[in-house]
């Protein structure tokens, strides 16, 4: 049943994003590729979900998170490593964020699935943690250092890896890189 759906032209994405080679699928590797896929799709779409609430939150009570930022080598401005990225100064920016932790976060849950979540938290903290270091005097606020974070680690990660299929893919090295 799951094979007549994927053989069809119209659904056949898998074979992009798999390890293995077209043709060569066993009802198991098509059943665990599919959820790996819903896996990273969720919590990508659940990430940008949360940062969509939070502006939308802020928007309908007329609130004003961004003094949650981070502000360099300030006490009150430790918080902002924690909610820093969960906050965007208009929609715009939210916009403009959007689609690119998307498509980062997808990417690191589908081609680390196994350590994706540690990297994931240790790439939200360290980015806060080096703005809060070295960044310069004024309130951050946005997921770019995270966005920025991911695209780094998903690069060099990529041209230095032994894995075949992460390496050898220029044009994803390419498109990340564009992000």
């Amino acid at each position: 049943m799951h094979l007549v759906i994927y053989n069809c032209k119209f659904f056949n994405v898998m074979p992009l994003l798999s390890r293995y080679s077209y043709g060569n699928y066993s009802e198991e590797q098509y059943l665990l590729e599919k959820r790996i896929v819903r896996h990273a799709l969720f919590v990508s779409a659940s990430f940008v979900i949360l940062l969509w609430l939070v502006k939308i939150f802020e928007f309908e009570l007329g609130v004003e998170f961004s003094n949650w930022g981070t502000r360099p080598l300030t006490f009150t401005g430790l918080r902002g490593i924690i909610f820093s990225p969960l906050i965007h100064a208009n929609f715009e920016h939210l916009i403009a964020n959007s689609f690119p932790v998307f498509i980062l976060t997808f990417s690191l849950f589908f081609f680390y699935r196994k350590s994706a979540y540690v990297i994931f938290i240790l790439i939200y903290l360290l980015s806060g943690f080096f703005v809060w270091l070295a960044g310069r005097e004024a309130m951050h606020i946005g997921v770019s250092g995270v966005i920025y974070g991911l695209a780094a680690f998903l690069f060099m990660s990529g041209d230095i890896s032994y894995e075949k299929f992460l390496s050898n893919q220029k044009l994803f090295k390419i498109i990340i890189s564009l992000l």
